[in-house]
């Protein structure tokens, strides 16, 4: 046998989860192929969820399509079409966060994914489609370590900045979404600010505390890589994205050989397999 962590499912904020199930498949199908970011092509979708905060950044190391200018910081909702009979009804639909600056997010558009739970910190598979680097791993502990928190959780923990007490759920979010561009990128090659916006400038705050609390720490999360896999021009439609694996202790799975049978038919069944409906972030006072 082998011992591999595979979390067990707990209540979280922002969104809703993929189950336990679906993503020990994903765990499987990586460990069958003895590499750890090999993972499952699935037809998806990335829609951005409209409760946004407007936060103007710029790219400090070289140059990306980001470049400098306005961009819409919160979440997104993913879909999985993974039933051949039925390819426009989605299997699975859960909440996701961009990590990729790279590509403008226009929707509707299904395309052809590598779905994988990884916490890869380097290597071809990590680069944006403007050959960036990204640090998944650093970014999996954004999301695993605040990605759960309540506004008021949240406020209680950075009680220090300033306005802190106004946080709303879009703000709380926003914050997520920052912290996570600014570890996967590297705080030193992004420079965020909020103009005189008093809600954005709190996200921005409260994204770099976020950030500041990592002391190197990486966790592994999943990562959903829109073509190209590795590198190169990218069509402007889904931005890669990275999304919460259910949490908890270590699991034990079967050999590889066994999994590789399986993991295909789990991921098939992955919209029916341990989805729940996680906390709902609210805005307190």
């Amino acid at each position: 046998m082998i011992r591999t962590f595979i979390p067990a499912p707990k209540a979280r904020g922002p969104s809703r989860g993929l189950g336990l199930l679906g993503l020990a498949a994903l765990v499987a199908a990586s460990l069958a192929a003895q590499s750890a970011q090999a993972g499952q092509m699935v037809l998806a979708q990335s829609t951005y969820g409209g409760n946004s905060v407007t936060v103007n950044g710029t790219y400090n190391n070289g140059s990306i399509s980001f470049g400098t200018g306005n961009v819409r910081a919160g979440l997104f909702t993913t879909s999985f079409f993974q039933d051949p009979s039925n390819p426009n009804v989605a299997t699975s639909t859960f909440d996701t966060y961009c990590i990729d600056l790279a590509t403008n997010n226009v929707g509707n558009l299904k395309e052809v994914a590598e779905v994988s739970v990884t916490s890869t910190t380097g290597g071809p598979s990590t680069v944006d489609a403007e050959g960036a680097a990204r640090n998944i791993g650093a970014a999996g502990w954004v999301l695993s370590t605040y990605g759960d928190k309540t506004v008021a959780e949240l406020k209680t923990e950075f009680s220090s900045i300033t306005g802190i007490s106004n946080l709303n759920a879009a703000q709380a979010q926003a914050a997520i979404q920052v912290a996570i561009w600014l570890a996967a990128y590297g705080e030193s090659n992004l420079t965020f600010t909020g103009g005189t916006n008093a809600g954005a400038n709190r996200a921005i705050a409260l994204a770099n505390a976020i950030v500041a609390k990592r002391n190197g720490q990486t966790t592994a999360a999943g990562f959903i890589n829109y073509p190209p896999i590795v590198g190169g021009a990218q069509t402007q439609a889904n931005q890669d994205m990275i999304f919460l694996p259910p949490e908890g202790g270590f699991g034990v799975v079967p050999e590889p050989s066994t999994l590789a049978m399986a993991a295909f038919g789990g991921l098939i069944g992955l919209g029916m397999m341990g989805r729940k409906r996680l906390r709902a972030r609210k805005a307190t006072a």
